[in-house]
């Protein structure tokens, strides 16, 4: 009896097994792209998806919203490999005591613990992780060997750049405001008597404000229009400096402020923020010659997607 149960046993045993097959999906050889006469396969781009993977919802990774979060992993890994590829064929290398000196800076004082929880975390086995340091160093140094040093940021572009762009150098008027709330309004009407009779604006913040900043005698500090809701803009921007406001009234409760600086709008000087200028633009003209050198590359080596596989991936 035993005997002639097996086989039926294990016929089912199939049976689960195929049409539990997407789900239990681990197929290493699966080709998801073809880049050039390369072939992409899940063995080869899971140490890469499953970091990344963790960053979303994974009911998400499997609706048509996931198949494009996935299409946009497998489509920066390819670029990566472009980039790796051409890193190579221009001999640049990053050797093993470079690279672990840069892992032991990584880890730092991490205990043993917590990085294996790190890793677990992330689906990563220690030589995937180290090996995708190895990548971001060799990535790196490509940038700065084949892009930074051949890039000549002048005085007359930076200068350029600040006339342009005026906002980004621009602080704005501000103001430096105290600030009792409370939650009723007739606590509010005694409050404002009170200030309105002499009292200690700070004093009486400090003791009879509901606000988290009423230990600091209700100070706001210097802010912008923007900053805070639009009540309080209305309120402290339209008074002079030692002058108190009627209530104002927010879904926060009821609330009276007093004005005492303002700052008139300001340009920081060009001279201060050179550096951060120089970076900037840096970074700009990195980008766009990463962006030329992945559109060529892309053409040398046409990509192709295989979407049917890409959806199996779990």
């Amino acid at each position: 009896m035993l005997a002639k149960d097996v086989p039926h046993k294990f016929l089912t045993l199939i049976l689960l097994v195929l049409t539990c097959l997407p789900a239990c999906f681990s197929d290493a050889s699966l080709v998801l792209a073809q880049v050039g006469d390369t072939p992409i396969t899940w063995g080869k781009f899971k140490p890469y998806y499953r970091p990344s993977e963790k960053n979303y919802d994974p009911h998400i990774l499997q609706s048509e919203k996931g198949l494009e979060i996935k299409k946009n992993i497998l489509s920066q890994y390819i670029d990566q490999q472009l980039l790796l590829n051409l890193a190579e064929n221009l001999k640049v290398t990053v050797n093993n005591k470079d690279l672990e000196k840069h892992i032991k800076a990584l880890i730092g004082t991490a205990t043993a613990k917590d990085f294996q929880k790190l890793l677990k975390d992330h689906h990563q086995s220690y030589n995937d992780w180290k090996e995708s340091q190895r990548n971001k160093m060799i990535l790196s140094k490509l940038i700065k060997s084949e892009l930074r040093s051949k890039i000549e940021i002048t005085e007359k572009m930076m200068r350029d750049h600040y006339q342009n762009n005026p906002d980004d150098y621009n602080i704005p008027s501000q103001v430096r405001a105290r600030h009792i709330m409370v939650k009723t309004l007739k606590k509010a009407e005694a409050l404002l008597e009170l200030l309105k009779k002499g009292g200690n604006f700070e004093e009486i913040a400090k003791q009879h404000s509901e606000s988290p900043d009423a230990a600091k005698g209700g100070d706001l500090g210097f802010f912008s229009k923007g900053q805070f809701p639009s009540v309080f803009d209305k309120a402290c921007f339209s008074l002079k400096p030692g002058e108190i406001s009627e209530i104002v009234t927010s879904s926060y409760g009821f609330h009276l402020f007093k004005v005492m600086e303002k700052r008139n709008p300001q340009r920081l000087d060009y001279n201060d923020v050179k550096a951060e200028i120089r970076q900037k633009l840096l970074i700009e003209f990195e980008k766009d010659n990463i962006d030329q050198w992945l559109v060529q590359l892309r053409q040398e080596h046409p990509v192709t997607l295989n979407i049917e596989n890409l959806k199996k991936i779990e």
